[in-house]
């Protein structure tokens, strides 16, 4: 795997989770865009359940390290991104 790997900055994640699965659609919104407008989605990853909660593991890590030097993160309103 040594072909250059793509970056991409995403300000938006929509998340949908089902039995087999677990995808999160990374993507951009203007910031003008209103609610009602959609993220162009840049980029999408699909993992299992399993390998999902154990990034969400890291992650939470991750960030209560940052947060332990920086201070805390403000977290906005955080809605259902995909119908349950």
């Amino acid at each position: 795997m040594n072909e250059p790997q793509s970056v991409i900055y995403a300000n938006n994640v929509r998340l949908c989770v089902s039995v087999f699965d677990v995808q999160l659609a990374f993507g951009l919104t203007a910031p003008t865009s209103t609610a009602s407008e959609t993220a162009h989605v840049l980029s999408t990853i699909i993992m299992s359940p399993a390998h999902a909660k154990a990034f969400s593991t890291l992650l939470a890590d991750e960030i209560r390290r940052y947060e332990a030097t920086y201070g805390p993160l403000p977290v906005g309103d955080i809605s259902p991104s995909c119908p349950r």
